[in-house]
């Protein structure tokens, strides 16, 4: 099963490239004033890429079925790095709508699919844990990045830390998934005995239905709203929390200079 850890574990650079997505509201203020347009505008570019993730991980999907994990994500990284290297090529704020919003957004949600389905399969006796190593990684990848991309645009620009971050993701992603297999089955038995065991324990009776059945039940589509508020509410946040935290530092600033 060494493989299946060598795949797991290759799959944390990538998740951590594909996280620095979330560093957008770093970007937007420079942005702004380099194309001289409204910060509203140039979130638009964030919006669409959010937007298009989520369709895209049907894409990956089918893609993970048809032709495996690594060259799902080859071709999820190539248009999720290209996005946003072209993206510092642009002029206009469209091209950085199609750029970043649509090119980088389809690469992020084919790459998303990608690696959490492979993760989840490569244990699936601990799924939970597999899962949740790729997606902490995932989150950890804007943490990490935002202060770099900060310093970055004041020492370069932002159009040159655009270029820097499509090259560093292109390399690291690229590299990395030459060694994301699909999982390979060592003592199939014991594994499935596992998973029985525990499902007996933890979980109560489940039916698998196919995804024409599930079109039809009703539970479907309020998970699907839970989500979609849940998500939209975290994404609305996450995409301006550089500025939020600028204005509440000025704020704090302005107290203690009016003594107040």
């Amino acid at each position: 099963m060494w493989q299946n850890k060598v795949s797991l574990i290759s799959a944390i650079p990538i998740c951590l490239c594909l996280g620095t997505f979330y560093s957008w509201s770093v970007f937007s203020g420079p942005l702004s004033t380099e194309l001289d347009v409204s910060l509203a505008v140039v979130m638009v570019a964030f919006t669409i890429s959010s937007c298009i993730s989520g369709p895209a991980n049907i894409l990956g999907g089918i893609l993970y079925n048809y032709i495996g994990p690594k060259l799902s994500l080859i071709i999820g990284g190539v248009l999720f790095s290209s996005g946003i290297f072209f993206s510092g090529c642009v002029k206009t704020v469209g091209a950085m709508y199609i750029l970043y919003g649509i090119i980088m957004g389809t690469g992020l949600g084919i790459s998303y699919c990608t690696f959490s389905t492979n993760a989840a399969k490569l244990f699936p006796d601990k799924r939970g844990i597999s899962t949740g190593i790729v997606i902490g990684a995932y989150g950890l990848g804007s943490f990490l990045f935002s202060p770099i991309a900060n310093n970055l645009i004041q020492e370069f620009g932002v159009f040159s830390t655009f270029r820097m971050w499509g090259m560093c993701s292109a390399i690291i992603i690229l590299i990395s998934a030459c060694f994301v297999k699909s999982p390979v089955r060592c003592n199939e038995n014991i594994v499935t005995e596992k998973i029985h065991s525990v499902e007996k324990k933890s979980t109560p009776k489940t039916v698998d239905k196919k995804w024409k059945d599930i079109l039809k039940d009703p539970q479907y589509y309020k998970i699907v709203i839970i989500v979609i508020i849940v998500s939209t509410i975290g994404t609305m946040i996450l995409s301006h929390a550089f500025d939020i935290i600028q204005s509440m530092s000025r704020l704090k600033s302005d107290k203690v200079v009016n003594g107040k």
